[in-house]
């Protein structure tokens, strides 16, 4: 196991929080369409075929519900982020550490210390390297922030030296 450790500060752009935030709610967004879309379908289904005065009072409160679902998701992709994006941890900075014994985060009125056995698995993409606390919770590292490319080679060794089968990271 390595003994290096990376140092980076990190600032979010509204941009980062918005993708993150999309990738944690994509899951649950999905399936709350997908059930929304065959509920409307078997009763678009019962509407032609069934009786329209028997099925019509329930078929209003699901499409108008689905609806809303439709409008207020995306509108809570917004808001969101956009809290966060205001916060003064966020706007000041926030610096990580990244250990052999874990991730060190500290910032205005922060001070955090996460062992590696509290992180559940990493994610690289082409933008950003994303530690996961749970399906919904990670540490967002965005690749900007990150100094240069020895940093990020460092990164990667410490991040393969605790998750060895993680395939998400890239090798350059």
């Amino acid at each position: 196991m390595s003994d290096q450790s990376v140092t980076f500060r990190v600032s979010l752009r509204f941009s980062e929080l918005y993708s993150a935030n999309i990738r944690a709610t994509a899951r649950k967004l999905r399936w709350v369409f997908y059930i929304w879309a065959a509920a409307s379908v078997v009763l678009i289904v019962l509407l032609v075929f069934a009786n329209f005065d028997s099925v019509f009072p329930l078929a209003v409160p699901v499409i108008v519900g689905g609806g809303v679902a439709v409008i207020f998701f995306p509108l809570m992709n917004l808001i969101t982020p956009f809290s966060r994006y205001r916060h003064p941890q966020n706007r000041e900075g926030i610096t990580y550490t990244i250990a052999a014994d874990g991730v060190h985060l500290e910032g205005p009125g922060l001070k955090a210390d996460t062992p590696w056995g509290r992180i559940l698995r990493s994610r690289e993409t082409p933008n950003a390297f994303y530690l996961y606390l749970g399906p919904y919770r990670f540490y967002l590292l965005p690749k900007r922030c990150i100094a240069n490319g020895n940093d990020a080679a460092a990164l990667r060794e410490i991040l393969r030296a605790h998750f060895p089968n993680e395939k998400s990271l890239l090798t350059a």
